[in-house]
């Protein structure tokens, strides 16, 4: 055994035959001897074995790991739960001794800044996994610097920044980061922007009125396309780059669709330029570089059927849905369609007839079978969904216009569902709280903690401004 000061114990061992300090030496046999050798040996090993006891023991008391670095060091080491260098019991730290956390969100105990405490790992169940209530507004930022702003008509986000665009008098695309900061604002060139979508190199494309353009994060157009159709609703991007647009052959008649290859030429059209009162209005990317898209279609504007088409990535149709929500005389309308992480899709707009229009939800596997829909209803007058977002979840979330008893005021309407179609939450607002004013809403999306990004415009009849407002799970 080796002691504290790197001796070997056993080295200390008597010799026989030898002699003590004064007088003649002693002899001992050899049974003495050997029996003094034991004890001595004895002593030593007991003497030694308690030194060696002493100074693990030392060691065992500044350490939470039985001899490993100590508790306090900043890092939880083997055998601690935390450790983070002070381990004073403060809310979001660690208790003295690393044995366990200190009072933190999560301890079903509601305490510091949480709003809520229910010690679960989910979202949008009333309390989030935050400590935050589910569908508060986070922040919001309305945009005030001039009364050409007009309307934010739709919203992308990345992991590092959001963009806006929108416009009235003049018309614009906006980078903003996670927090609603303004970074900088650039011009939309072909009428009032529709759409907006970034692409895996950040390359952000905007759809709208006679053309697109593509921007670099900085802000600088690194395309600029017209085309020759009358009005352009939507685009999206697929993951390799290419753009996919959609809209109106001119302002009222006719649909199209196109796939844009990243240098901007055409990869494929679809086209129905004489098929009455059609439009394709939303546009999504699914697996395999599918293609959906939503829209309306008929002959008059009082004879409408809501429309739902996939197509594969070469522009082939796959499955068509047609909705008459009463058999009869209708202005149904699809307005926007997103697709979930299972390849689902959810269509939002309207079901009814011209006048008394109700918000339409539905979701449908990837094969076009319809899983579940919802109709929401006012008692003020009409309305319909405006535009619909999935989550990582597959949560679907949808924005409407609500009217209000005192018309013409309306308010913005947020829903989110679970993935089977309950109800999780709704959340009506008026951005200034102010009963002359009204909010309209008009895009949504999902930033990377599922934070809910949505955009419209706030009136006063004087003036109309954009905003974005972020609003929790």
């Amino acid at each position: 055994m080796t002691g504290d000061d790197g001796t070997d114990s056993s080295s200390t061992a008597l010799s026989t035959g030898s002699s003590g300090p004064t007088g003649p030496a002693t002899t001992l046999d050899s049974a003495e001897a050997t029996d003094a050798t034991e004890a001595t040996d004895a002593t030593q090993a007991t003497d030694a074995t308690e030194a060696t006891d002493a100074t693990q023991a030392t060691d065992a008391d500044s350490s939470s790991s039985g001899g490993g670095p100590p508790c306090g060091n900043g890092a939880p080491d083997e055998g601690e739960v935390c450790d983070d260098g002070i381990n004073d019991g403060s809310y979001g730290g660690c208790l003295p001794g690393c044995g366990a956390l200190g009072p933190h969100c999560g301890d079903d105990v509601v305490q510091a800044d949480e709003a809520c405490d229910d010690a679960n790992d989910l979202n949008a169940d009333g309390c989030n996994i935050d400590c935050v209530e589910s569908a508060t507004v986070l922040w919001t930022v309305v945009f005030e610097d001039g009364a050409g702003n007009g309307t934010a008509t739709s919203v992308a986000v990345t992991p590092a920044e959001i963009y806006v665009v929108g416009g009235g008098g003049a018309n614009w695309i906006r980078r903003l980061d996670l927090d609603g900061g303004e970074i900088w604002e650039v011009p939309y060139t072909f009428g009032r922007p529709q759409g907006v979508a970034v692409d895996a190199d950040g390359s952000i494309h905007v759809a709208g009125g006679d053309g697109r353009a593509t921007y670099e994060d900085g802000g600088a157009v690194t395309l600029s396309q017209g085309h020759e159709f009358g009005g352009t609703h939507d685009v999206a991007v697929s993951a390799d780059g290419n753009a996919v647009a959609v809209g109106t052959v001119d302002p009222f008649y006719g649909t199209w669709v196109r796939r844009f290859a990243t240098d901007g030429g055409t990869l494929w059209t679809q086209e129905e330029p004489n098929a009455g009162f059609d439009a394709a209005r939303g546009v999504a990317i699914g697996s395999e570089e599918s293609v959906v898209v939503a829209g309306d279609t008929g002959i008059v504007p009082t004879l409408l059927d809501g429309w739902l088409r996939k197509y594969d990535s070469n522009g082939s149709e796959q499955w068509t849905y047609v909705f008459n929500s009463m058999g009869g005389s209708t202005s149904d309308t699809f307005r926007a369609v997103a697709t979930g992480p299972n390849d689902e899709v959810a269509c939002v707009g309207g079901a009814g007839a011209a006048g008394t229009l109700d918000v339409w939800v539905g979701s449908f596997s990837a094969d076009g079978d319809l899983a579940w829909s919802d109709t929401q209803s006012t008692a003020n007058g009409a309305t319909r969904a405006e535009d619909v977002a999935i989550d990582g979840a597959g949560n679907v979330i949808v924005v409407a216009t609500m009217p209000t008893p005192v018309q013409p005021r309306t308010v913005a309407w947020v829903r989110k569902y679970a993935p089977e179609g309950v109800v999780l939450w709704t959340q009506e607002f008026n951005v200034d709280d102010a009963d002359v004013a009204s909010t309209t809403i008009e895009g949504v999306a999902i930033d990377p903690q599922d934070g809910i990004l949505v955009v419209g415009a706030y009136s006063t009849g004087a003036d109309t401004d954009p905003w974005i407002r972020k609003i929790a799970p």
